[in-house]
């Protein structure tokens, strides 16, 4: 089955969309995570018609939203794609077929990419995702950091969105030298990116420091405990009607920067972490 985990603008607070996650609802084990199986499926070539599955259940579902409920037509869903599916010649009319059939645009299909797919073979890579961006998807690349890619390669390719990796937003908590060292990782992700357009979106965010430190550097969106862990379809809906996420409200937008906003924006311009214009840009948010 899927679960669908909320993603989120964090200027704003406002739910931006949706990551699809695959999960297994075993007879006795009940829910499996995929960490327990998609190695095994990998192995024995599973992992492609599941892959498939998960891309065209993700799509209808985004569709069954749009149906009940108007407030969701501006989402996304972010599908992760596997290694095998990536390479599948297929790919691209199975994609063209499914949005024609639920009349979802290819704007709000999202597609995540790891960065070992592309160092593999950096020149097919480079094909498929330009065949990929003609359509109109929305390219991810997912895990960033983890991999071999650097941002130097990035403007060679068409990725609209780079995904931190959670490692590296957890080490934001560290003592005073390595929480520093995650912060200055980020911020050097996050303003290069910028500086070739792309959007970044930050993993693990779990707490409240989490949001308002990645806000202040500039990150645009993000996921995490903090905001919601995946959710079931029906729940989803909840929250693309309600416009709250669980279990909490759906943050306040950042409006009216409280004093440890502007406490950390302080601290951050003052150790040169800041990306250029985030704490005015936060600050500009409330006027």
């Amino acid at each position: 089955i899927l679960h669908y985990q909320p993603q989120v603008d964090l200027k704003t607070g406002r739910l931006a969309g949706f990551e699809a996650l695959v999960r297994w609802n075993h007879p006795t084990r009940g829910m499996v995570p995929p960490l327990l199986f998609i190695s095994v499926a990998e192995e024995n070539g599973l992992i492609l018609p599941i892959g498939r599955w998960v891309l065209e259940q993700g799509v209808r579902q985004l569709a069954l939203w749009d149906q009940v409920c108007e407030r969701g037509r501006d989402l996304a869903m972010s599908i992760n794609l596997s290694a095998m599916q990536f390479a599948d010649p297929e790919l691209r009319q199975n994609i063209v077929e499914l949005l024609k059939e639920t009349g979802i645009s290819s704007r709000r299909l999202h597609l995540e990419i790891t960065e070992s797919m592309v160092a593999d073979d950096p020149k097919i890579a480079k094909s498929i995702l330009a065949a990929l961006a003609e359509m109109g998807v929305g390219l991810e690349i997912d895990d960033f950091g983890t991999g071999y890619s650097s941002l130097s390669q990035l403007h060679q390719l068409p990725f609209d969105t780079l995904k931190v990796d959670r490692s590296f937003v957890q080490m934001m908590d560290q003592p005073k030298q390595d929480g520093q060292g995650g912060r200055k990782i980020v911020d050097s992700i996050v303003s290069l990116s910028g500086s070739l357009g792309i959007e970044v979106i930050a993993e693990g965010i779990e707490t409240e420091e989490h949001w308002i430190r990645l806000a202040g550097l500039g990150c645009q969106l993000g996921q995490g405990y903090f905001f919601s862990r995946p959710v079931s379809a029906e729940v989803a809906l909840q929250m693309i009607e309600t416009r709250t996420l669980n279990p909490w409200p759906l943050p306040q937008p950042l409006r009216e920067p409280s004093q440890q906003l502007l406490r950390l924006g302080a601290e951050l311009e003052a150790s040169g972490l800041a990306g250029e214009g985030s704490t005015t840009a936060l600050e500009s948010e409330s006027r």
